[in-house]
């Protein structure tokens, strides 16, 4: 009986495991992201609530930020 309590209790462990995400980065700069685009090199952030409507341009490998862009007014890009 306590071995089958032991192993439930390590088969639970095992599977808690993989409901939990892993945070990478945190992008500082973003107040509401609503569009991202990830490619070989950067990311890509809308964010509309900035001030602003500012697009985002992060590196890929080190999360930096290369650019911010303001939005043009009445196009999205």
């Amino acid at each position: 009986m306590m071995k089958r309590i032991l192993l439930l209790i390590v088969l639970l462990l095992y599977l808690a495991q993989f409901g939990h995400s892993v945070k990478l980065h945190t992008f500082t700069d973003l107040v509401y992201p609503s569009m991202f685009l990830v490619d070989n090199e950067y990311i890509y952030v809308f964010d509309h609530r900035s001030p602003g409507n500012k697009f985002y341009i992060y590196d890929r490998n080190d999360f930096k930020l290369v650019k911010a862009l303001l939005r043009k007014a009445g196009k999205l890009f």
